[in-house]
């Protein structure tokens, strides 16, 4: 804030930063389950350096040290595994797993899109969440408009496709135009997601 202030940061490379540390915490925290006390030591170095001489190449270093912090890839994948939230099962009830899935899915939207999310959205369970403990997992959970929600009740996957071909979400558009086949596995999807995440978020 002080660089940007005293000009030796622009608007856009502020705004970049900025949203690099909420991808960054949405990854490390909500995602790796990584506590802040392992960043420190780069927590101290960098803000020493950005206050002293904020350049690009500074800010540069700042998120590669960040990155390099990150979970593996592998990591991601078996922490998404675990992450869900249902209707139905004790395990994934608590309303602060249904927030963490609304960051992800969120986040996962807006490297999709290039869009901010900005509205608010209800999380629809491809597989009704009802019939198997792992369809409470973030693989089976899209971001839906509620009134297209609504439209999804008591419906088969096939039936509700084209109802996610309506949304304004490119990551819902997509997955309807994915899975046409009808073919879908939820844990295959984790896959997915972390591969996206770990790629975009880094690179």
């Amino acid at each position: 804030m002080h660089a940007r202030e005293i000009e030796q940061l622009t608007s856009e490379q502020y705004d970049d930063a900025i949203g690099f540390i909420y991808r960054f915490y949405i990854c490390y925290k909500i995602i790796g389950g990584m506590e802040s006390n392992h960043l420190s030591d780069s927590i101290v170095k960098h803000s020493y350096a950005i206050e002293l001489n904020c350049t690009q190449q500074v800010l540069d270093e700042w998120k590669n040290s960040f990155n390099e912090k990150l979970p593996s890839e592998e990591t991601f994948r078996i922490n998404l595994l675990s992450l869900g939230w249902s209707h139905s099962w004790p395990l994934y009830s608590e309303t602060k797993l249904k927030d963490r899935c609304k960051l992800v899915l969120a986040l996962l939207e807006e490297l999709k899109s290039g869009v901010r999310v900005s509205e608010a959205f209800t999380i629809e369970h491809i597989l009704p969440d009802s019939q198997a403990q792992e369809n409470s997992i973030i693989g089976n959970l899209l971001m839906l408009e509620e009134r297209l929600n609504a439209k999804c009740k008591d419906k088969s996957l096939k039936e509700k496709l084209p109802i996610y071909a309506e949304s304004r979400y490119a990551t819902t558009r997509a997955f309807a135009k994915r899975y046409a086949n009808g073919c879908f596995d939820v844990k295959k999807r984790v896959d997915f997601i972390a591969k996206d995440l770990f790629e975009m978020v880094i690179h």
